[in-house]
């Protein structure tokens, strides 16, 4: 009929339909020729309700489409599949009220009984009405033939009850199929009344490598049932910022607004409120990880899985403190990137039993004592490692550095924080550990394999270090019997700066001299070249002090060899 009368008319630009106020019938008929209510003509049809609806005088809580719409993904074609139609039908029954409910019938704190038995509150601030928390617009009243209609932002569901709320919304599937893993929804369905946080599936896909850990392997289902019992809560208490829920198993659950207005549950927003037959189901853009403890988030973060497996075995004192509820610390936990960038020769180097004492620093050194939000990690804050290492706060183009190294995350724990580094900070240590740790993992076993050890740990010593990939250059003397290339090409002199150009003793008694020698430049130049040498023509590239500064080591661009070796 519109459609006929609108070619009809089109010259004229369809001013031959009806204006909203020309439109008459009754409060079916008037739904069906208005706009922005066509979804729920449609479900009434479905549910054949158009006859009780035209058989007496009703007030109709009127859903418009945009409340379909928000209601969630396909959400109206699962509660219109003829499947479902008897839970059609007890949703839109609960949108109706016997009798004329007047614009001032809506007083703040009165109850309004449906058709269905059930009872919904008013709560009213001036022209600001809801029922049952959704908004009602009692200024756009459709008067039908005695019936009334008021539009709607939101589909009132409180004839659903949680379980069947779930079977309607294929946005939170996985949610769904994860909870008989703890009986969820059993144990929701025992309790009074319940509220139920329930993440989208794209908040499960966010959680990337953390939630296939958390969701998919045999060894979290621990972790994995307190993460689903976080998102239970009995009762249905007020949202009040600065209030907290408690989870079924105790898990305090902070409520907070953020930066943007949103409440957060526990750190995950809250993206929109139901209030149902048996409770509520607040759908939530995060899933709720933050009372976990360190040791348990750590666990789910694939890329933590060295650092972690590390110091469950062999700091068990340092991870029991991560795993208590009670002790507040903070954790800048390496990322198999960090383990990556130190090369497999460090890695299988720092395993060696012999060095278990400086990895052990390596590791405590990440841990440290207190909870550290992000807003507390200022420039120049030093934190000390749990180690005894001291470590500066820093920034770089806005990110937060420790000791120039990046740190990404900042997530909260039950007992903390958790931060993540690309890169290890280093541990106080004497000249000799200091080797290993900047990855001069030939030289400092050949330090070792010469017996002097006691020699580069002692205060003031100085060493010319070679790299790996000299070391695999050298004669095979150099791995058999690298004695002598050591004593030649380290000193107990202190040489902190190669500009001084010093004379040195070797610790073989050699006289031993560092010269300024020009790099070449124009067509001949070397971008490689150091301007310092030794005079047998070795170049040197300035170093620096151990982290301990009590030594310092300098780099050999070539092997300087021992006369005769």
């Amino acid at each position: 009929m519109f459609l006929a009368t609108c070619l009809v008319a089109v010259a004229s630009g369809c001013d031959g339909l009806p204006t909203e106020e020309e439109i008459t019938g009754n409060v079916v008929e008037q739904l069906e020729r208005r706009r922005g209510f066509e979804d729920l003509s449609d479900a009434i049809a479905s549910a054949g309700l158009e006859g009780l609806l035209t058989s007496g005088t009703y007030t109709i809580l009127a859903p418009t489409d945009i409340a379909f719409e928000y209601a969630g993904d396909d959400f109206l074609r699962s509660i219109t599949d003829s499947r479902n139609r008897d839970m059609l039908a007890r949703v839109l029954r609960h949108h109706v009220i016997a009798g004329r409910v007047a614009p001032e019938d809506f007083v703040d704190g009165a109850t309004l009984r449906t058709i269905d038995g059930r009872t919904l509150t008013v709560q009213r601030s001036g022209p600001f009405v809801r029922v049952d928390g959704v908004a009602v617009d009692i200024a756009e009243g459709i008067d039908a033939e005695g019936s009334l209609a008021y539009p709607t932002g939101d589909v009132l569901l409180g004839a659903l009850r949680l379980r069947e709320r779930l079977t309607l919304s294929p946005s939170v599937s996985r949610f769904l199929s994860l909870t008989p893993q703890v009986n969820l929804l059993d144990r929701a369905e025992a309790l009074e009344s319940a509220t139920l946080l329930v993440p989208l599936d794209d908040a499960i896909a966010a959680l990337g490598g953390i939630g296939n850990s958390l969701f998919g392997l045999s060894s979290t289902t621990d972790v994995r049932a307190r993460v689903l019992e976080f998102h239970l809560v009995p009762g249905v208490s007020p949202l009040a910022p600065g209030q907290s829920l408690t989870s079924i198993e105790g898990a305090s659950l902070p409520i907070e607004v953020d930066a943007d207005g949103v409440r957060t549950i526990a750190g995950a927003r809250v993206l929109r409120e139901e209030i149902l037959a048996d409770g509520r189901l607040l759908v939530m853009g995060n899933v709720v990880l933050e009372p976990l403890t360190l040791a348990q988030q750590m666990r789910i973060d694939p890329t933590l899985l060295q650092y972690t497996q590390e110091l469950r075995a062999k700091l068990p004192e340092v991870w029991a403190r991560l795993q208590d509820e009670d002790v507040e610390v903070t954790v800048f936990a390496p990322t198999a990137a960090g383990y990556q960038s130190r090369g497999a020769a460090l890695n299988n180097a720092l395993s060696d039993p012999l060095n278990a004492a400086l990895n052990n620093d390596l590791l405590r050194i990440h841990v440290v004592e207190g909870s550290y939000p992000p807003g507390s990690l200022s420039e120049g804050t030093v934190l000390t490692g749990f180690d005894g290492s001291a470590f500066t706060i820093g920034t770089d183009v806005g990110a937060i550095t420790l000791d120039g190294k990046r740190v990404a995350g900042g997530s909260k724990a039950a007992n903390g924080y958790l931060y993540t580094l690309g890169s290890f900070i280093l541990p106080r240590a004497d000249l000799y550990d200091s080797m290993l740790l900047q990855g001069f993992t030939r030289h400092f076993q050949a330090v070792r394999q010469a017996g002097l050890e006691s020699t580069f740990r002692a205060p003031g010593a100085t060493v010319f270090l070679a790299s790996d990939s000299l070391f695999a250059q050298g004669p095979s003397r150099l791995i058999s019997d690298p004695g002598p290339f050591v004593r030649y090409n380290a000193t107990t002199a202190s040489i902190p700066s190669l500009a001084q150009t010093p004379s040195f003793t070797s610790l073989d008694g050699a006289s031993r001299a560092i010269r300024e020698v020009p790099c070449p430049t124009g067509d001949e130049i070397d971008r490689e070249c150091s301007p310092y040498q030794l005079l047998d023509g070795t170049q040197v590239y300035q170093g620096r002090a151990s982290t301990d500064g009590t030594g310092t080591y300098h780099v050999l661009r070539t092997l300087s060899l021992p006369p005769g070796f």
